[in-house]
């Protein structure tokens, strides 16, 4: 009976030995994937010039024709990205302070990013609900 305890020790021990090295490799491969993925990444080209900065930064175009632009290269209007993706599920949905907040846009349910608006021709939300509130006491 000794000898049948012994070897069930045995294999215990030899079942958690492997058990080790199976979660020291698998901690060793997150370790590596994540290495990996934090490496220095070239900068992003933008989708409107193609030079080498975020499309929401682009300088090159004026305001008016980024939207041209970005319709013409069937880029998310709301991203600003390759358009392989239904504008519902578009994640930059999830960051309204990317979003245009103009308030001509916003009566007519054009939804997109703020930096191909052409934010001199319509003035900000906020202001005019202020405005209109204005209005609205003076005529009282």
């Amino acid at each position: 009976m000794s000898k049948r305890q012994n070897n069930t020790a045995l294999e215990i021990n030899a079942e958690a030995k492997r058990m080790a090295i199976a979660q020291e490799t698998n901690r060793l491969l997150i370790d590596a994937s994540r290495q990996r993925r934090n490496e220095a990444r070239p900068p992003p080209k933008c989708a409107l010039c193609r030079l080498e900065h975020l499309t929401v930064d682009c300088t090159t175009f004026i305001q008016e024709e980024k939207m041209a632009i970005a319709r013409e290269r069937r880029l998310c209007l709301i991203c600003l990205k390759s358009n392989r993706h239904h504008p519902m599920n578009c994640r930059t949905l999830r960051n309204f302070e990317e979003l245009c907040k103009n308030r001509v846009c916003a009566t007519a349910y054009t939804v997109h990013h703020k930096s191909i608006c052409d934010k001199n021709a319509y003035p900000a939300a906020a202001p005019n609900a202020q405005q209109d509130n204005q209005d609205q006491d003076e005529d009282e």
